[in-house]
């Protein structure tokens, strides 16, 4: 973790490492609002200060699947820009016809999420949104949904209603009709909670406290959507007020993302946040940390006992193979880890870990079982060096030199779907 700022490279696939793909989607069948979605504060700022340095189209193939967009009406359209619009300012609907709908219709099963920070009137919103010939066939309608709480995965995709817009304008919340139908904007208000947005002004200010953005708590309530129980969605906000990416260096790693969504917002809001607003998404471990969120998964540390550094995260829920020596080895630094943690994994997860980067079986490895469901249970793992058995795991060391400190590759098979 230490030594990673730019380690985490976004390849797909490769050769000697097979890591499950971002943004870690396993189950269909859960509720929407039982996932985490990493966000990206202010998306289509790639200019300095930048809040991002990949475009939104990289950003959605990389597994981002939540977007924060400023509006602001300029030279008569609603354009999508930070402050003045006199340098840059792409019109929404271009943003929408060219970059977020076609990922959505080449991608059948992906779910998107749009925040709008918006400074327009309702009727230039509805022009502009006249100009996206495919949005109503795509956005949430929570109007259309009978069921006790957010419909699964599968059921969003199976209805086509795979893109979320909240406005923090509530005036501009509601049914729009357009010419291709009726398109749906939810009020962020009256269906997400959201902690205050900034962390500090430098990078030698964090604020780390999770204080709501409004008036009220962060804690579980219903949606103000009508005739609706549902919980609201959880935005965790975490990026500092200057975009820049020697901030995000250190805000995006994985012992400070997880300090502040088990700790401070873990209090506050008491539940993981559904979406995790970050600047330059490609540093740090996010996306890791959302998989464990997700899936449940095992947590690397340097010293043995769960102490002193975390070296990755390992989502649990798909068969991940990672050699710790190679480009694609999504943040976890080699020969460093002595012990573990493990975050809710079922009953059946099996994970190894090996001295040797090719996962030769003549070197040291060992071999950790779950036993049990964890639920929200954390099993601590103590060291590699010793087997032993206990109500949750089962763990079998093939001792020969030792793997303190040693570990090359991690082999994730998942448990068998019941």
């Amino acid at each position: 973790m230490r030594k990673k700022g730019i380690a985490l490279l976004l390849a797909l696939a490769s050769t000697q490492a097979i890591a499950g793909e971002r943004p870690y989607v396993h189950d269909l069948d859960r509720r929407f609002d039982q996932y985490t979605w990493v966000t990206t504060h202010n998306a289509f700022n790639t200019l300095l200060p930048s809040s991002q340095s990949r475009s939104i189209p990289q950003q959605l193939r990389d597994g981002v699947r939540g977007l924060s967009l400023d509006l602001h009406e300029y030279q008569g359209r609603v354009r999508v820009c930070h402050g003045s619009c006199a340098l840059a300012g792409r019109p929404l609907a271009t943003h929408l016809n060219d970059e977020i709908v076609p990922f959505l219709l080449a991608d059948r099963q992906a779910i998107v999420t749009i925040h709008l920070e918006d400074y327009v009137s309702p009727s230039a919103l509805r022009a502009e949104l006249a100009r996206v010939p495919n949005l109503a066939r795509l956005t949430f309608n929570p109007d259309t949904w009978n069921t006790p709480g957010w419909p699964t995965l599968r059921q969003m995709i199976a209805a086509n209603q795979r893109l979320l817009i909240f406005d923090l304008e509530s005036k501009n919340a509601g049914r729009y009709a357009l010419p291709s139908g009726v398109a749906t904007i939810m009020s962020s208000r009256g269906g997400t909670s959201e902690n205050y947005w900034v962390l500090g002004k430098t990078i030698g200010t964090h604020d780390t406290s999770c204080r709501s953005r409004w008036a009220g708590t962060l804690e579980p309530g219903q949606v103000q959507f009508r005739g609706k129980s549902w919980p609201r969605l959880f935005v965790m906000n975490h990026f500092h007020e200057t975009g820049e990416s020697l901030h995000s260096r250190t805000d995006n790693r994985y012992d400070k993302l997880m300090d502040r969504v088990y700790g401070t917002c873990a209090r506050a809001a008491r539940r993981p946040p559904n979406y995790i607003v970050i600047d330059h998404y490609q540093q740090g471990d996010a996306f890791e940390l959302a998989g464990v969120l997700n899936q449940g998964g095992i947590v690397l540390y340097e010293g043995r006992n769960a102490t002193q550094n975390i070296v990755c995260g390992i989502p649990g829920g798909e068969a991940t193979t990672i050699n710790f020596k190679s480009g694609n080895r999504r943040g976890c630094e080699n020969d460093e880890a002595r012990s573990a943690r493990l975050f809710g994994l079922r009953a059946g997860t099996t994970f190894t870990v090996f001295d040797s980067p090719d996962g030769k079986r003549s070197d040291d490895y060992t071999t950790v079982r779950v036993l049990k469901d964890l639920g929200s249970r954390t099993v601590t793992i103590p060291s590699f060096h010793t087997s032993y058995k206990d109500g949750y795991v089962d763990v079998q060391a093939r001792y020969r030199n030792g793997l303190d400190g040693k570990v090359s590759r991690v082999n994730v098979v998942p448990a068998t779907t019941r």
